[in-house]
């Protein structure tokens, strides 16, 4: 059962407040994997939020002493065309052409009481529309804010570390190309039904805050929860896209992640990876667990020895 996001806003304050009155720290989701040459997992964030980039230092010391980065996909130039042209329509296409009618009506509302211009969204997918929906309390802010994935792939690059992804970019967006255009629609009624529901909560949090404050507390299974809870209740549609999107994936990177370690023992390897691939027992690190590996999260402290 999901909590409402009122409810997990409020046991997200209070698993704060009490690890502050501990006197402890948030835990990044950083784990290490035990190998003649350690190596590195870290969930990451795919929202281009400057307080995301302020890392602790065993991650930023991870980073560093690793030979060898991979994200989820490459994030070269011609990664970042593919996805621009995926997340488009056929020309002569529109949204309101694929979308139910009481449906479009709805989202044109929430898009115009974000001073937004619907004919703006005309030209996507269900689906990308589908993720701006989230972002548009935040779309100015996030224009000047470079995603996580995409800054430790450029400070690989730069670095001479080996870079590249754990997917194609076709495997990746084979996630949304394999729902049709009704369950694309009633995923994106769910969202307008949580979107709706922080409107009439009210307060200043908004959907991406939300998710940014529970990154940054360190708790994956409040984060879990409230990014599943933005898919809304249990349906076959839901659980085909959780499917498709986590436990398919985690199975997927696993194994490309064993396969690394494996070929190349003597080599550090720095995974950063969605922080939602790292939570429960479809979760990358017991995915790992069970073929053999071990791993443990570390603290904000460097895991890595002082030479």
């Amino acid at each position: 059962m999901l909590l409402r996001p009122d409810r997990l806003a409020f046991v997200a304050l209070l698993l704060a407040m009490a690890c502050l009155a501990q006197g402890c720290a948030p835990r990044p989701f950083l784990w290490q994997l035990e190998g003649e040459k350690p190596s590195y997992l870290f969930g990451t964030i795919h929202l281009p939020d400057k307080r995301v980039l302020d890392l602790p230092p065993s991650v930023t010391d991870a980073f560093t002493a690793s030979d060898a980065v991979y994200t989820e996909i490459p994030m070269d130039l011609a990664t970042q065309l593919k996805i621009s042209a995926s997340i488009l329509l056929p020309e002569g296409e529109t949204l309101d052409e694929l979308v139910p009618e009481d449906l479009m009506l709805r989202a044109t509302a929430y898009v115009e009481s974000r001073g937004r211009d619907m004919d703006l969204f005309q030209g996507f997918t269900i689906w990308s529309f589908m993720m701006q929906l989230a972002l548009l309390d935040n779309l100015d802010r996030y224009t000047q804010a470079t995603p996580m994935d995409f800054s430790f792939y450029q400070d690989a690059v730069a670095g001479g570390k080996q870079a590249g992804g754990l997917e194609t970019v076709e495997e990746q967006l084979g996630v949304f190309s394999s729902l049709s255009a009704a369950e694309q629609s009633e995923l994106l009624g769910q969202t307008l039904d949580y979107l709706e529901t922080l409107d009439e909560i009210g307060g200043e949090t908004t959907a991406a805050d939300a998710v940014v404050q529970l990154y940054l507390d360190g708790n994956l299974d409040a984060l879990h929860g409230e990014l599943m809870a933005q898919t809304g209740p249990e349906t076959a549609t839901t659980v085909k896209f959780s499917r498709l999107l986590l436990e398919d994936r985690n199975t997927r990177m696993a194994a490309r992640i064993a396969e690394h370690l494996t070929r190349d023992p003597d080599k550090g390897f720095f995974f950063a990876v969605g922080a939602l691939h790292m939570a429960g027992e479809d979760g990358l690190p017991a995915l790992l667990k069970a073929r053999g590996f071990t791993l443990h999260r570390v603290s904000r402290r460097s895991p890595v020895p002082a030479r």
